[in-house]
């Protein structure tokens, strides 16, 4: 629940962002914001798809990482080196985050894949299939796993 209000949080602090420093105010966000936000859009759509606590841990810090790269270029490119062509460098903050941002999607993956494996093997635990008396059981019943 908390990455998706910080999720939407960042969408709107963004959003913004763009919008202030565009002349017509709309022109930012439509034009900027594929590009900005595509990596946050694949983070927030990985909260709503990836469901356990350590997924979503690290895909918050991810988006946290990212929002704070997302400012520092922007206050670079608007207010530190002020420059009319300066704002295209905006078009490539997503593809310059991709080597931070694909490691932490990957390891959000595999999170998600350890706490789906750990809880089928407790499943398995509790309904007995690890019990050392399971083959036992399963040898008295079968003639052919009996011991001769």
């Amino acid at each position: 629940m908390f990455n998706h209000m910080l999720a939407g949080v960042v969408w709107l602090a963004v959003c913004v962002a763009l919008a202030l420093k565009s002349d017509p105010m709309l022109t930012g966000i439509v034009f900027f914001a594929p590009f900005t936000l595509g990596p946050h859009a694949v983070s927030h759509w990985l909260c709503f798809v990836l469901r356990s606590n350590r997924s979503a841990v690290l895909l918050g810090i991810g988006m946290l990482a990212y929002v704070v790269f997302f400012f520092v270029v922007y206050i670079d490119v608007f207010y530190v080196h002020v420059d009319p062509q300066s704002s295209i460098a905006l078009v490539f903050v997503g593809f310059v985050s991709l080597p931070v941002m694909i490691p932490v999607w990957l390891g959000a993956f595999a999170l998600e894949q350890g706490v789906k494996k750990r809880a089928k093997l407790k499943g398995e635990a509790a309904a007995g299939g690890n019990d050392p008396g399971s083959y036992k059981e399963r040898a008295s019943r079968d003639p052919a796993h009996s011991s001769r």
